[in-house]
C-alpha cells in the first residue's frame, strides 16, 4: 500500500480529544510547521507481522498524550505480509468540519418534533471524539461569537444622510 493511503486512512480515524486542552494550529504562539504540545500530539506505531500475516489497527497506536486516543481500538489500518513492517511517527491536530470531513465531530445530526407542540427534539450522532454535549456547547459558542461580532459589524456601518 503506498504512503499516502496509509496516510488518509490515518487521518480518518477519530481520536478522543479534549477540546479545552489544544488550541487550533493557526492560534498557536508556536508559529512552527510542526505544532508544539500545545497544538498537536504525537502518535507512534510500531508493528511487524512475523510468519503470518497481520491486520494493524488503531490499537496499535501509541500517543504521547493519555487522553489523546483512538474512539475504538479495532480500526483497520493496513494488513502486512509476514516479514513486513510499518514503522511511523504521526502528528495530529485540531481542525474543524469546514476545512475537511476528517474533523467533524458528527455523523448525524437531526432535528425533529416531540410528543407536545413545544418540544423539539436534537439528536447527535457522535464519532467518538467529541461527546454530544461537548459537540452542542462547542457549536452554541461558535454561533455566539458570529452573532457578536455580526452585532459589531451591523452597528459600525454608517448610513449615507441623503438615504
Amino acid at each position: 500500500m503506498h504512503d499516502e493511503a496509509v496516510a488518509h486512512r490515518l487521518g480518518l480515524i477519530p481520536l478522543r480529544t479534549d477540546p479545552g486542552r489544544f488550541v487550533m494550529p493557526h492560534e498557536c504562539d508556536c508559529k512552527s510547521t510542526l505544532g508544539c504540545s500545545k497544538c498537536r500530539v504525537l502518535l507512534v506505531l510500531d508493528a511487524e507481522a512475523s510468519e503470518k500475516t497481520l491486520v494493524v489497527t488503531s490499537g496499535e497506536l501509541v500517543s504521547e498524550d493519555e487522553m489523546v486516543k483512538p474512539v475504538s481500538k479495532d480500526i483497520p489500518i493496513i494488513v502486512l505480509a509476514p516479514n513486513q513492517k510499518l514503522k511511523f511517527e504521526a502528528y495530529a491536530r485540531l481542525g474543524t468540519g469546514k476545512d475537511h470531513a476528517k474533523w467533524q465531530p458528527t455523523s448525524a445530526a437531526i432535528v425533529k418534533d416531540g410528543k407536545d407542540e413545544s418540544e423539539i427534539i436534537l439528536v447527535i450522532e457522535s464519532n467518538g471524539a467529541l461527546t454530544a454535549e461537548e459537540i452542542l456547547t462547542g457549536a452554541a459558542e461558535r454561533l455566539a461569537a458570529k452573532v457578536k461580532n455580526f452585532k459589531q459589524v451591523v452597528s459600525s456601518l454608517k448610513v449615507p444622510k441623503n438615504a
